[in-house]
């Protein structure tokens, strides 16, 4: 029996929450493909408590990301079009570093996403939990 809508939400949040702790401990150790893979699905677990708040559903990591910015970014504009950025660089980023053995991420540049995704992160939880609040 799969959890109720609640619980799906604190479970996705909890685990963007763990990713996102993992992806700095992974720069501080300079593991930095693991780090990029992390930011990312910090990102993409928050969007997912999203996706069961409004009961979208998909298995497929780029439909998720073509129905967030459409619906929130351009249909309701709930959200600035750089929290499209970040999901969109981040889920790039992704790709090409786990599917890319001769590249690697570096120091710099993630510092700069684990700070983007870090607003994500309390953006997509806000909101959520606001409107939880509020239903």
């Amino acid at each position: 029996m799969q959890p109720d809508k609640k619980t799906l939400i604190k479970l996705s949040l909890d685990k963007a929450r763990q990713a996102f702790m993992s992806a700095s401990m992974n720069v501080e150790n300079a593991w930095f493909s693991d780090a990029q893979n992390r930011i990312y699905y910090a990102i993409f677990y928050s969007v997912l408590a999203l996706s069961y708040l409004e009961e979208f559903k998909t298995s497929n990591h780029s439909e998720l990301l073509g129905w967030f910015n459409k619906k929130f970014i351009y249909k309701e504009q709930l959200f600035d079009k750089e929290i499209a950025k970040i999901y969109k660089t981040a889920y790039k980023n992704r790709m090409l570093f786990d599917y890319t053995v001769y590249e690697e991420p570096e120091k710099t540049k993630l510092e700069e996403d684990l700070k983007s995704a870090k607003l994500f992160i309390e953006t997509i939880e806000q909101y959520v939990l606001d409107k939880l609040q509020r239903n």
